[in-house]
């Protein structure tokens, strides 16, 4: 069977939301992902920055000038720690407008660019953190120096720099950064299920209604096909000469009244789906109202006691009215109302509740194969009385006919 139009409708409107739901998530986290990798990587550089200059530092500790202006490495050549340690150790020396190297590591891990290095250090004083060669793609190498000044002229004299590669630092900086990204596909994707499933659940009351009033509308359509089609018939009828145009008119102008009942019906239930009809209790007398009513229907027969409830005259007089009504359309003109305290009885002395639809005289435009009504009175006198808290009950009397029984609140 092909889906409804609303049903269609509803599951576009919940493939959107839930795409929505997705793209505003993968942007947060997006942005998360860029900002969890990015300070991952400041945070290895930092690292990265903090072992060369810890290990610039030491190496510097390790130089001794003497009184007449040597230099000492001792303490360098014989600390293993500095020669064969990481990051890896240099000195270089300032001689005039040339730098040379005065000692290193007993193995060149790196065999990266230093003289320049050194030379920027000692000639121009700068000891931040610089790029100074490859390894691979994945790895550069990386050195930090530390100027020492001669005491004699307070000039910078030698270089103390370190030297390491960034991949002992990043290694598992794109481990983390894969993992981040597929953890962040994976909420997006649970993110996209999640929207799918909430968006189905908002707008589930939504569906229902729309599919309530696309059922309406259907079976409205289908209903009022029967009473167009007699007036037409009456009308064709009357043009005819079949019979007489007094006749004729008034046939159509029952039909008319009861396709207008019927329409009335429907916009009230409408109303009733859309939530636009509102409860306005108040006190009442309930035995004049009925008595009211029942003046405009001919072979009424009235019995009442004076009875107040609280409730809402509007409501009241249509739930009322469909009764009445009902009970003339299959009583064959014998009906009797009865009020006593919160009570209004209805009975007729027709045929009786068709069993085939017994079970569902409460239910919209369900009516038996002899009954003339549309099947909307008795739903709408349904909704009225269970929104007073009240209760009806529509059955077959033992002597014939029907009895029905609207109860309010005491």
């Amino acid at each position: 069977m092909s889906r409804s139009l609303t049903d269609r409708y509803l599951q576009r409107l919940r493939l959107r939301l839930a795409v929505l739901y997705a793209v505003a998530m993968a942007v947060a986290l997006g942005i998360l992902v860029y900002v969890v990798v990015r300070v991952d990587a400041d945070l290895r550089w930092s690292d990265m920055n903090e072992a060369l200059l810890s290990k610039a530092q030491e190496t510097a500790g390790s130089v001794v000038f003497t009184d007449d202006g040597s230099i000492v490495i001792d303490r360098f050549v014989n600390d293993t720690n500095l020669t064969e340690g990481w990051p890896q150790a240099w000195l270089f020396e300032r001689s005039g407008d040339e730098v040379y190297a005065l000692a290193g590591p007993v193995e060149d891990w790196y065999d990266a660019d230093l003289d320049s290095y050194a030379e920027a250090v000692l000639f121009n004083e700068s000891t931040y953190m610089s790029w100074v060669g490859d390894i691979s793609p994945e790895s550069e190498v990386y050195a930090r120096g530390v100027a020492i000044l001669d005491p004699g002229n307070d000039q910078p004299r030698v270089a103390a720099i370190a030297v390491t590669e960034s991949g002992s630092f990043y290694a598992d900086h794109d481990r983390l950064a894969d993992r981040v990204r597929i953890a962040a596909a994976f909420l997006v994707g649970a993110a996209a299920w999640a929207g799918y499933w909430m968006a189905g659940r908002g707008t589930r009351a939504t569906g229902e209604a729309l599919a309530q009033q696309e059922r309406l509308l259907s079976d409205a359509a289908h209903e009022l096909r029967t009473p167009v089609a007699k007036i037409r018939a009456v009308a064709d009828s009357g043009l005819a000469g079949d019979e007489s145009a007094e006749d004729a008119l008034g046939r159509v102008a029952r039909l008319g009244e009861d396709a207008g009942q019927m329409v009335d019906d429907m916009l009230f239930l409408a109303r009733l789906d859309a939530d636009r009809e509102e409860l306005n209790k108040e006190p009442l007398r309930l035995d004049q109202l009925v008595e009211e009513l029942a003046g405009r229907f001919e072979g009424v027969e009235v019995s009442a006691v004076a009875t107040v409830v609280e409730g809402d005259p509007g409501l009241l007089r249509r739930a009322i009215s469909n009764l009445i009504r009902n009970a003339i359309n299959h009583g064959g003109g014998d009906v009797k109302v009865t009020v006593y305290p919160s009570t209004v009885i209805v009975t007729d002395n027709g045929d009786g509740i068709d069993p085939a639809v017994a079970a569902h005289v409460f239910e919209r435009f369900h009516t038996g194969p002899t009954s003339g009504g549309h099947g909307l009175g008795l739903p709408i006198v349904k909704w009225i009385t269970e929104t007073h808290d009240g209760t009806i009950t529509l059955e077959n009397r033992p002597e014939g006919g029907a009895i029905a029984t609207l109860t309010l609140p005491g």
